[in-house]
């Protein structure tokens, strides 16, 4: 959103924004949804995992805390 920001300051306009990965953050999507810029991005943390679990990067054991990490990194103690 900062770039945006910085964008629209300048008089370009932001038609939208695209990403090579983001974590899913609930407040990053607010962001851009209360902006009206549409956002999409390549990949994401859920896939992330998926792909490390698979590739025995991370045990799925470990997928809980990593999920709940993702919906609250803030409070998140492993």
């Amino acid at each position: 959103m900062q770039v945006c920001e910085v964008l629209k300051k300048e008089g370009i306009e932001v038609i939208g924004m695209v990403s090579i990965f983001n974590y899913g953050f609930p407040q990053a999507e607010l962001a851009f949804k209360e902006a009206g810029i549409p956002y999409i991005s390549l990949t994401n943390y859920p896939v992330l995992l998926r792909l490390a679990i698979e590739k025995k990067l991370v045990q799925e054991t470990d997928l809980k805390s990593l999920l709940n990490w993702s919906e609250r990194p803030a409070e998140w103690n492993g």
